[in-house]
């Protein structure tokens, strides 16, 4: 979790180079602004001033763009679950974030969709 947390700030950061922890942590979708300051004590930081160094100076001229077409790659729709098909695992009402063109990290539930096949998770 610790790299997808650094990449989706950084790219954060280098699309809204002025944002505040506020900011950043409602886009994170963190419930508390400390929750912004114990991932970027986790990842060897001191605080955002340090952090938008790092991240800004890293990449250089073009990183603003760059990151707005890395950041909608990976745009979140959030779907609400409506059916008992898949139960234990995922529950009627239970929300899932549906990201289709991010990779499936280690842990993550993969739901697969094949034409003209029932529908398959994968853990």
């Amino acid at each position: 979790m610790g790299d997808d947390t650094l990449r989706t700030m950084a790219s954060f950061i280098r699309a809204n180079p002025t944002a505040t922890v506020r900011e950043l942590a409602a886009h994170m979708g963190f419930s508390e602004e400390r929750s912004v300051y114990y991932w970027l004590h986790k990842l060897g930081f001191r605080g955002l001033k340090d952090f938008k160094r790092h991240v800004i100076t890293e990449r250089g001229a073009g990183a603003v763009e760059e990151a707005r077409e890395e950041e909608a790659n990976y745009a979140l729709t959030q779907q609400v679950v409506t059916t008992s098909e898949y139960t234990p695992w995922i529950l009627p009402g239970d929300r899932l974030e549906v990201a289709p063109k991010r990779p499936p990290a280690d842990g993550d539930l993969v739901l697969v969709d094949l034409p003209g096949a029932k529908a398959a998770l994968r853990p």
